[in-house]
């Protein structure tokens, strides 16, 4: 018969297609370093997508907060009790309030010196000075800022201390000072008792400074973070109250009847 002819695609369409070839299955070995190591390069990428995720999470619980919200833990009339101090720092610490504190506040009577009309001595400011360092150096462990005002109670050195701070790191007395806090929000600090009353008569003296030097010092205050802070917020940190609430009333209770 006569050969058939071809050329190019059609003489390829025209061919049988090529037998299947099938290789014999091995027997599966046991799984190497090597193996291992491509299992783990195949796991890495869902892992790191995983940890990016939830540190996405994370990121955005922080940032549910408005960035106008500031949080304060607030502490006063400590009076020495180291126990107390101790307790609630363990207490916060062991929440998880202490990772959302901004700042401290601490509003006097770390320490206990006796209120009297006779000057202190020289061996009693330095001892209950230190007694106010000791407690302040106890909320540091926080690692929050801290500002704070002295009490009636605290060493008088505490009100003259020419130095923003407490000879700690971290540490603010703002007694007499304007602190600026955050964007548009100034701390003032104000140290000291008023006259506490009873019936409307003084049952124990301001301390260190009468009424007319508490008013005088507070209006200077309020005019010097006018000059330097404009129309700022302004927050008010004292160791005593206005003036007709209980910390200037005292009651049989203070008296401890």
């Amino acid at each position: 018969g006569r050969r058939a002819r071809c050329a190019g695609d059609d003489c390829a369409a025209a061919l049988p297609p090529p037998p299947l070839r099938c290789t014999p299955p091995r027997r599966a070995a046991a799984p190497g370093l090597a193996c291992m190591l491509r299992r783990l390069v195949l796991l890495l990428p869902p892992l790191l997508l995983a940890a990016a995720a939830a540190f996405t999470m994370m990121s955005r619980t922080r940032e549910e907060r408005p960035p106008h919200v500031l949080r304060v833990l607030a502490v006063s009339d400590v009076h020495d009790d180291h126990a107390s101090v101790n307790q609630l720092i363990n207490h916060v610490r062991r929440s998880n309030f202490w990772r959302s504190i901004d700042v401290v506040f601490c509003a006097g009577d770390l320490s206990t010196m006796p209120v009297t009309s006779s000057k202190p001595s020289e061996d009693d400011v330095r001892e209950f000075h230190l007694r106010a360092q000791r407690i302040l150096h106890a909320l540091s462990a926080l690692n929050k800022p801290i500002y704070f005002v002295p009490g009636n109670h605290d060493a008088p050195s505490l009100f003259n201390a020419t130095e923003p701070h407490a000879g700690l790191r971290g540490v603010y007395n703002v007694h007499g000072r304007a602190v600026a806090l955050a964007p548009d929000l100034v701390l003032l600090g104000w140290g000291g008792s008023s006259d506490a009353l009873e019936g409307g008569a003084v049952v124990w003296p301001g301390h260190p400074y009468t009424e007319p030097v508490v008013a005088d010092g507070l209006s200077r205050l309020l005019r010097h973070a006018r000059r330097a802070y404009g129309s700022a917020s302004m927050l008010l940190m004292s160791h005593c109250g206005p003036a007709g609430v209980s910390t200037t009333a005292s009651t049989t209770l203070d008296n401890g009847v």
